[in-house]
């Protein structure tokens, strides 16, 4: 649910008769279920969970974007996740040129504590801060839901991804003819990556065709790179 979707949720709830017990009792009940369902998003490891936790570990990151920090709320986690994701996604469908360097700060931050930082070369000039910069700025987002391909086996393609949140399975395509035109699909489950993660960075400096395929094991949020040549230029 989106931002504007849980306002409008808000804005209705402000027309039914609380004062009414049976209405303010249904609607406690629904208020609970909702937050139950909603923090399902965000089970687990997320680079979003990760990233709120460190600002609240080192309080002088929210000075680095504060259009975030201010609106984040620490005795209500659910909205300040949604805030954390819904910020992502807006700043990674912005084009790289129009990023704020409030927003490319904020973006480094998710990214810096992740091993896919580590597999770029970083001169001893260069902090580990400000190469995040430099890769975050040309990321884009994704979502994809459960049970859909990110990329086939075979297939010859340029991009990689890094995952926010949710769970990629790295599966092996194997068809079995189990009789003349009738053909039974099977997935063998290579790896399970989760958020952190990052996976199929060899086609941006490779024509090679993909080894195995990605499917999405539930909703999942990523950032995705889909040219190498951004990189070697910055």
């Amino acid at each position: 649910m989106s931002l504007m979707e849980e306002w409008t949720l808000v804005v209705k709830t402000r027309n039914l008769h609380l004062a009414n017990p049976l209405v303010s009792r249904h609607l406690e009940t629904f208020v609970k279920k909702f937050k139950a369902a909603y923090m399902q998003k965000f089970d687990g490891k997320t680079l979003y969970l990760d990233l709120l936790r460190r600002i609240h570990a080192e309080p002088t990151l929210a000075d680095e974007f504060p259009f975030v920090s201010d609106r984040l709320a620490w005795d209500q986690p659910a909205s300040s996740l949604s805030i954390t994701r819904a910020e992502t996604r807006r700043i990674l469908s912005l084009p790289p040129a129009e990023r704020s360097p409030f927003e490319t700060s904020f973006m480094a931050r998710l990214l810096e504590l992740t091993a896919f930082v580590d597999k770029f070369d970083r001169p001893a000039h260069v902090d580990k801060v400000t190469l995040a910069r430099g890769i975050a700025r040309f990321a884009k987002f994704l979502t994809v839901q459960n049970d859909k391909f990110l990329f086939r086996q075979g297939k010859i393609e340029s991009r990689a991804f890094l995952i926010l949140r949710g769970n990629v399975n790295i599966v092996n395509e194997d068809v079995n003819t189990l009789q003349p035109g009738l053909a039974l699909k099977q997935y063998d489950v290579l790896a399970t990556l989760s958020a952190g993660d990052s996976f199929g960075e060899l086609s941006l400096v490779t024509r090679l065709q993909r080894s195995a395929s990605a499917l999405a094991a539930c909703e999942v949020d990523l950032m995705l790179w889909s040219s190498a040549q951004n990189f070697s230029q910055h």
